[in-house]
C-alpha cells in the first residue's frame, strides 16, 4: 500500500508529534514568505482531526509541532509525519 492510500479507521490511541515539511521547487526569497506558509499547517491539522486521525488539535493531543523547509526541483510536495509520544 502506498502512503497516500493510507486510510485511518479510528483515531490514534496516543499523543502525537507532528512534522510538517514543505519541499519547494525553489528557495524562498525572505522569511516573511515562509511564515505565511506556516499558517497552512493549521489546515493540515484540522483535516487530520476531521478525518478522525487525531482526536483533537489541542495541547492534550499534539505535544510537538515541527515545520521544515527544503527544496527539490524534481518533486515539490508537502510531507506530514505523525510520531507517537512516549
Amino acid at each position: 500500500m502506498e502512503p497516500w492510500q493510507f486510510r485511518q479507521k479510528q483515531s490514534l490511541p496516543y499523543e502525537a508529534k507532528i512534522r510538517h515539511a514543505e519541499i519547494r521547487a525553489r528557495e524562498f526569497k525572505d522569511w516573511a514568505s515562509i511564515h505565511a506558509l506556516m499558517t497552512g499547517q493549521k489546515f493540515v491539522i484540522d483535516g487530520l482531526v476531521a478525518a478522525g486521525v487525531l482526536q483533537g488539535d489541542g495541547w492534550k493531543y499534539i505535544k510537538a509541532l515541527r515545520h521544515d523547509f527544503r527544496t527539490d526541483k524534481a518533486s515539490p510536495r508537502v510531507e506530514v509525519t505523525l510520531k507517537e509520544v512516549g
